[in-house]
């Protein structure tokens, strides 16, 4: 058994040691769903179902307000 060698069976070995490579495979999609269903549920519950934003959200006047006066 030559040096080479055996550096390629320690590579092989680390390669596919303990399944950490095949987790991650997973675990990163699974997590990066959760992230985007957080962000769209907190939009969602930032909006009222009739379309109108909640009152203690502070509000921008609009520019037909300020021409009025």
């Amino acid at each position: 058994m030559s040096i080479g060698s055996s550096q390629f069976a320690t590579q092989a070995i680390l390669a596919h040691e303990g399944g950490w490579d095949e987790f991650l495979l997973v675990s990163g999609p699974i997590v990066v769903i959760i992230g985007l269903l957080v962000l769209a549920k907190r939009r969602v519950d930032a909006i009222e179902p009739n379309g109108t934003k909640r009152p203690n959200e502070p509000t921008k006047p609009s520019k037909s307000a300020k021409s009025s006066k």
